[in-house]
């Protein structure tokens, strides 16, 4: 669900076919937006490597776009999922613009 206000939520498992296309849609989307404020919701169960670093991608051009000033991203991830709360602990020391909240999902 991206939403023309800044509201953007990614959610499910990433394993399409064709990846790069399905970014590449998403990233011309973001590269376009123009509002003042992001907040990004990222609930993501299961993704590729591929899926990863098209996400990474998606994510930069969200820093890139000068239309917007604040950025907010919320990392989603489960309890006990050691890895996912790594992921988003990376993303969190790659980009200096862009605000990182990980939020522990509890079962």
């Amino acid at each position: 669900m991206f939403r023309k206000n800044g509201n953007l939520k990614i959610e499910g498992r990433f394993i399409p076919d064709n990846i790069s296309s399905f970014f590449a849609s998403l990233r011309t989307w973001i590269e376009e937006l123009k509002c003042n404020r992001v907040v990004f919701d990222i609930c993501i169960d299961y993704m590729t490597s591929n899926a990863s670093r098209e996400l990474f991608q998606l994510i930069r051009a969200l820093e890139e776009n000068q239309a917007i000033q604040d950025i907010i991203l919320i990392w989603h991830y489960d309890e006990d999922d050691e890895e996912y709360y790594e992921t988003g602990r990376f993303l969190s020391s790659r980009f200096e613009n862009i605000k990182f909240l990980l939020r522990s999902n509890v079962r």
